[in-house]
């Protein structure tokens, strides 16, 4: 069963990865829109 194990840990790092990507993307967006909420001042 050792593809199987590879295969959970592929899994795993690609759902890591879709969180971290997604994860950052919001923390992007929310800064963008935090300084152009601030430039608008």
């Amino acid at each position: 069963m050792v593809w199987f194990k590879r295969f959970c840990m592929g899994m795993t790092l690609v759902a890591l990865l879709v969180i971290g990507i997604c994860s950052g993307f919001l923390i992007v967006s929310a800064g963008m829109r935090c300084f152009y909420d601030y430039a608008a001042l």
